[in-house]
């Protein structure tokens, strides 16, 4: 995902925000089900500072001024799954709450985008579907992208719940590889697939199928 330097405050401000709200949502579904561990470190707040880290905040900067896709990551949501009255079926709720809020707030997005004319001056369209779109773009990809069954992204505590009784050394060495995978997949790919002509992002190629498939669903349901 590519920004010009106009953009970028107002992206990096959205992108804050979805993260914050991303990260609310595991901190709270947590709660709710019996573990008060991200209440009590004070996750509920939605302070981004409580949340992202000084490299977390750098990385989006330092991206955008290499002309890269932008992406950034919060401190993790802490848990004590034994404090669930069903570990792991509680566990894979908590995951997934998050990604879902994120989709939840690009759909909605792209439903303030349908009905702005009726509420808004022309004057105001442009600025309104610049905000839209970048709202459903940042929450759209948080979605798809934490759904990756990557170390330390959402989608692998999924799939960690099921392999890691069958295999706990596997587990924890696919765990501690989780970031040097995904700098390979996002950096080095797409880097390899430019020096040869070819398109090796992976990541961007899930993540325009999903968006392709959203859309494919979109048009379906309106006819």
């Amino acid at each position: 995902m590519f920004v010009t330097s106009i953009e970028f405050i107002g992206y990096i401000a959205i992108f804050l925000f979805s993260l914050v709200i991303h990260e609310n949502v595991h901190a709270r579904v947590a709660y709710y089900l019996g573990d008060s561990t991200a209440k009590d470190m004070g996750r509920f707040s939605f302070n981004p500072l409580k949340h992202v880290t000084l490299a977390g905040i750098l990385l989006p900067i330092g991206l955008h001024l290499i002309n890269a896709p932008i992406f950034g990551f919060a401190k993790p949501v802490p848990y004590n799954q034994s404090s669930f009255k069903n570990p792991r079926r509680d566990m894979i709720l908590v995951v997934l709450a998050a990604p879902f809020a994120n989709f939840i707030l690009a759909v909605i997005a792209c439903l303030l985008c349908s009905i702005r004319l009726s509420i808004l001056p022309e004057i105001y369209l442009l600025y309104f579907d610049t905000i839209c779109a970048t709202i459903f773009k940042v929450n759209f990809l948080l979605c798809v992208f934490n759904l990756l069954p990557i170390p330390p992204l959402d989608g692998s505590i999924i799939y960690m719940s099921t392999v890691i009784d069958k295999n706990p050394k596997l587990s924890r060495k696919f765990e501690d590889q989780g970031f040097g995978i995904l700098f390979f997949l996002l950096i080095i790919m797409p880097l390899i697939g430019k020096a040869f002509g070819k398109d090796y992002n992976i990541i961007g190629i899930y993540i325009r199928w999903c968006l392709d498939e959203f859309v494919s669903i979109l048009s379906s349901l309106a006819g």
